[in-house]
């Protein structure tokens, strides 16, 4: 294949894509080509393989922060665990791919015809492409394309909010299923700035999991902890497959 001529007849749709979805000119279009190249295209360039993994770790980086910043501001009068709860239903993969479904990422992707997808395909060409925003234009631009052209257009923040999904429910129904017996412990609680912490670790069959979480109630740190081992072990499937 020769690459410069694909990569040339590719970034024209992809400008034009960029233009017509955020309004965006890019200064450098490769490091959007690279944003789209999964690592089973298998191209190597110069000895190296050449696809967007840096840019999704990145990316993971920028939208985080850029979400985090975003809630901080419209909800001023929340607490920490709050934000916190809120951002990972924002930032999650899940999301991240409806996200993506939503503002047709995936119609840029380069890919072969025959890679099946995984689930959380369309969340890492997310991650990649605002890692290539913020490369290319900076915070302040790729904060702006998010909240003005995504978070506001395609995420009902006070939707989600109200979305409570009993990720503790979930485990216990799971653990009872698989016949394991499962323990939320509180294993600390202290004053921070005059409002109680709780720390809460899982165990399974009487063994500590290292999956902890912390909530201005029990309640909410044992939903927290649950979501997170939830969140870990989906983590840990995808990563063997």
């Amino acid at each position: 294949m020769n690459l410069f001529l694909f990569y040339r007849n590719h970034n024209k749709k992809l400008k034009k894509y960029l233009k017509n979805v955020f309004g965006l000119r890019p200064k450098n279009i490769f490091l959007y080509e690279q944003a789209f190249t999964h690592r089973s295209a298998d191209i190597i360039i110069r000895g190296r393989k050449y696809c967007n993994e840096r840019l999704e770790f990145l990316g993971d980086a920028v939208i985080g922060l850029i979400v985090a910043d975003y809630l901080y501001r419209i909800y001023p009068s929340e607490d920490e665990g709050f934000l916190t709860s809120l951002r990972s239903k924002i930032v999650c993969r899940q999301n991240l791919g409806k996200l993506a479904y939503k503002i047709d990422l995936e119609s840029q992707a380069i890919i072969p015809d025959n890679y099946k997808h995984s689930k959380h395909f369309g969340g890492d060409l997310f991650e990649a492409l605002f890692g290539a925003i913020y490369v290319d234009r900076g915070y302040k631009y790729a904060h702006n394309i998010l909240v003005n052209k995504v978070l506001k257009l395609y995420v009902d923040v006070d939707e989600l909010m109200k979305t409570e999904t009993s990720y503790k429910s979930r485990l216990i129904e799971e653990c009872q299923k698989n016949k394991t017996e499962i323990e939320f412990k509180l294993i600390k609680e202290e004053s921070v700035n005059g409002r109680m912490e709780h720390w809460v670790e899982i165990f399974i069959d009487s063994q500590p999991t290292g999956v902890t979480a912390c909530g201005n109630s029990i309640k909410f740190a044992e939903q927290l902890a649950a979501e997170t081992y939830f969140i870990t072990k989906i983590q840990e499937i995808d990563d063997c497959k």
